[in-house]
Order: C-alpha cells, then structure tokens, then sequence
C-alpha cells in the first residue's frame, strides 16, 4: 500500500516521501512527490470526477476546482454540489439524464480506521430532493487508486 506524503509526521520522513519516485496519483509515475503536492495543493484529493455515460458507451473527465473542494467537504458534500451541476433542473430522478454519483472520502486511503468511506446521491424519485447513503468497502479504496474522487453515472444501458 502507498503512503501518502501529507501523512508523514516527521520532517525527516516527510523529506523522504516526498524526494521518492513512487506515485500516489496515477499517471504521474515519473512526478516527484513534491511536484504531485503542487499540482494537486489539497491533501485527500485528485480534483477529478469520472463521468461515465451508459448510452453513449462513453466517459469523460470533469476537473473539480479547488475551491469547490474546500467548500464542499467529504464524499456527500461533494456529491451534492456534483449533482446541483450536472443534474438539470425539473428532470425526472428515473430518466436518463439523472446522474448517480458515487464520492468517496477524503481520508480514503489514509492510516484512519473506517476510512474507506463512500456516499452514494441520486434524485429521489419519492421526494425529488437529493438522497444521500452512505457506505464502507474496498470499492472506495479501489476508486481512489484510480485517480478520482466521485465517478458519476447517467444515461441507460
């Protein structure tokens, strides 16, 4: 398992994880750690979204602004403002168009106990207010070793 530099607790460790040439961003294999810290300023984020969509068979990549992380903390504040976005108004929560989005925490992957959380927020269709749950797996582990933060499903298979 990786660690992630923003973890260290001592300086000396901290010179080490960050001079070291392994990743914890994917991609970014031939980045040093400090210049990941760089490019990514916010610890337990990759300012990242994948959108994937079912009836195109397509996916694309939407960059999350910084501001809008340190606004919209952890996996259901973050979904929420995902959905306020890119849910158009006056859809129904069962159409196509009306995204599911799967956000995992911040503290995913940290040295936490019951760290491995994730929130998973639609439409609802009794309310047509936002629902949230929430949930603990691999899956959010797995999530973030891919480089996101939230992945978002619309359209119908």
């Amino acid at each position: 398992m990786e660690t992630s530099p923003f973890l260290c607790k001592t300086s000396a460790n901290s010179a080490f994880f960050l001079s070291a040439s392994f990743s914890v961003f994917p991609g970014y294999s031939n980045v040093s750690m400090i210049e990941q810290a760089e490019m990514h300023p916010l610890p337990g984020y990759h300012g990242r979204c994948l959108k994937i969509d079912l009836s195109n068979r397509s996916s694309d990549v939407i960059e999350i602004p910084n501001d809008v992380l340190q606004d919209f903390i952890g996996g259901a504040g973050l979904g929420t403002w995902l959905l306020l976005e890119h849910c158009p108004d006056g859809v129904d929560p069962l159409a196509p168009e009306s995204p599911l989005v799967f956000v995992f925490s911040p503290l995913v992957g940290s040295p936490l106990t019951t760290s491995a959380k994730f929130a998973v927020l639609s439409k609802s269709p009794l309310t047509q207010r936002i629902n949230d749950s929430l949930s603990s797996s691999g899956f959010a582990i797995a999530g973030k070793k891919c480089g996101y933060d939230a992945m978002m499903i619309v359209g119908a298979a």
